[in-house]
């Protein structure tokens, strides 16, 4: 299977705001790649960029399908793929749709990409937070040139926030998804957000129509639970709490979320959280 690199038309940065990348329909996704420059093409670090880019949120047929920050992107990346290689980032930020750093397996990792038969339409909706530095950008996929593959079973990353103004246990209650059919949720990722709040250990309860929560990602303190992904060849990154249900890297792992009413996180908060983060 080879890979190839679809470029788009370079976009010009002028001000804080909304840029839209449309991408070209074809073939099946494995990766989305935005070049970052600032003026004549000088490359960008990635502090630059995290500083100049908000939310990218890209979108299939309209429909949401990736949303997270430039940030949360570079971090994301890292946990699945510094314990295969080790890589500073100069001015491209990846965003790979087919499981990379989770499957080892090419053939695998194309099962969760993106076939696009029969799309009409694919966008990226990138917030420029600033332009301190940031000139240009330009956009490019990783393409396995397949023509008849549809959607099918693919990967999303969805993005959510909560708060909590003090310490103690939280319940994120209502708020993880659940109850969706044919859809298993691979891992939640919670960000301690800026500020001095950090907490302690995350407990994952279910439940499935019976009234009772059950455990399924069982309190450990974040020194125990951190060596158990490392362990699995993720790289746990400062400030996350990663709870990772697919450790074994099973294609068809995850939690179903189909048959669940609830899904529950308890936080266990050591001091104040801050007003609002990540998950």
């Amino acid at each position: 299977m080879l890979l190839v690199q679809k470029k788009e038309a370079t976009k010009t940065v002028a001000g804080a705001g909304l840029e839209t990348v449309d991408f070209n329909v074809g073939g099946v996704i494995h990766a989305f790649g935005f070049d970052f420059r600032k003026a004549a093409a000088a490359l960008m670090t990635e502090a630059e960029i995290e500083a100049d880019v908000g939310n990218i949120l890209i979108k299939v047929d309209g429909e949401p399908k990736i949303e997270m920050t430039a940030a949360q992107a570079f971090d994301i990346l890292r946990y699945r793929t510094s314990q295969y290689n080790v890589f500073t980032p100069s001015s491209v930020l990846m965003i790979y749709v087919n499981g990379l750093g989770m499957l080892d397996r090419v053939i695998d990792r194309s099962a969760l990409a993106w076939g696009t038969k029969g799309m009409r339409s694919i966008s990226a909706e990138i917030t420029i937070a600033a332009v301190a530095t940031l000139a240009s950008i330009e956009p490019f996929m990783l393409v396995e040139p397949d023509p008849e593959r549809t959607l099918g079973r693919h990967y999303c990353v969805r993005k959510l926030a909560d708060y909590f103004a003090s310490t103690g246990v939280q319940q994120v209650d209502k708020k993880l998804p659940f109850g969706q059919p044919d859809i298993n949720m691979q891992a939640v990722h919670f960000h301690m957000g800026a500020g001095s709040g950090v907490f302690t250990d995350v407990t994952i309860k279910a439940s499935s129509g019976r009234g009772v929560d059950n455990e399924i990602y069982p309190m450990l303190k974040l020194a125990q639970h951190n060596a158990i992904l490392h362990d699995h060849r993720r790289a746990p990154q400062t400030g996350w709490f990663h709870a990772d249900f697919n450790l074994i890297n099973d294609t068809l792992g995850g939690i179903p979320l189909g048959p669940l009413t609830n899904l529950r996180a308890d936080i266990t908060w050591a001091t104040n959280a801050p007003l609002s983060y990540a998950i």
